[in-house]
């Protein structure tokens, strides 16, 4: 069987004009039927970030996605599992997703597939940030912030105020990081190459994580694929709104 792994789509990306949401939403809706048509496939990891902005309000949801979570619904309904990892902009999720037939991890998560051991995580917040970078993880991670922009907030407000912080922040970046053009708020500013925190966590803690046969994750937007010691394979995976399907990565188990 074939388990395919893909992140980063950003779908409805507002920092981009509508026939580039357009085309974004196609390629992605292309490669959900492309590949979960096929007999082997045994499964799709969306590794976060899929939607730029997601956020399930008490009674409604984000608009805009109906294509795509229609999509998903019917692949899950075929029997071919969809999981789910959440990122930075879509781990506000609280049932709705599942109600579709996913399957929603926890922000670090493991699986197995055909007896390799895989640890899995979209790859945001790993690494010990600056104090500001920390305190608006801790918000946007508390149970009590999220309880109340979730019931005391008005989903319209509520997804302006999303939408817009999440593309003024691609914009702002996206002059400085030419190729990929979606450095978001959780990203560390600074001189090192996109995705070497993420190694540097890795071999940090790799006594812990010298179990797992890969380490797969997203985030970073820059595909990264290096074998480690014992024979542990790092993936970081490059962003499906850059390099479209070519930036899923393939187990076959």
């Amino acid at each position: 069987m074939k388990y395919y792994f893909v992140g980063d789509a950003h779908l409805g990306c507002r920092a981009w004009d509508i026939e580039r949401r357009e085309e974004m939403e196609r390629e992605f809706l292309s490669f959900l039927t492309q590949h979960t048509g096929n007999k082997e496939c045994g499964g799709i990891f969306l590794m976060g970030d899929i939607f730029d902005f997601w956020f399930e309000f008490a009674h409604s949801i984000p608009d805009g996605y109906d294509n795509v979570l229609e999509q998903i619904r019917k692949v899950a309904a075929s029997g071919v599992k969809i999981h789910f990892i959440p990122g930075n902009h879509d781990q506000w999720t609280y049932g709705y997703l599942a109600s579709l037939g996913v399957t929603v991890h926890k922000k670090t998560s493991e699986t197995t597939l055909g007896g390799k051991r895989i640890f899995l995580a979209h790859g945001h917040g790993l690494n010990s940030q600056g104090k500001p970078v920390k305190l608006m993880n801790a918000i946007f991670e508390s149970p009590f912030c999220q309880w109340g922009f979730r019931h005391l907030v008005m989903p319209k407000a509520g997804l302006w105020f999303g939408r817009k912080w999440s593309a003024s922040n691609h914009r702002k970046h996206n002059s400085e990081y030419k190729d990929d053009g979606c450095i978001d708020y959780y990203e560390i500013q600074g001189g090192d190459m996109p995705g070497d925190e993420q190694v540097e966590w890795v071999k940090k803690n790799f006594e812990k994580l010298k179990q797992y046969d890969y380490i797969i994750m997203g985030h970073r937007h820059q595909g990264i694929d290096m074998m480690m010691k014992d024979n542990v394979r790092l993936v970081i995976l490059d962003g499906f709104f850059v390099s479209g399907m070519d930036s899923a990565f393939c187990i076959e188990a």
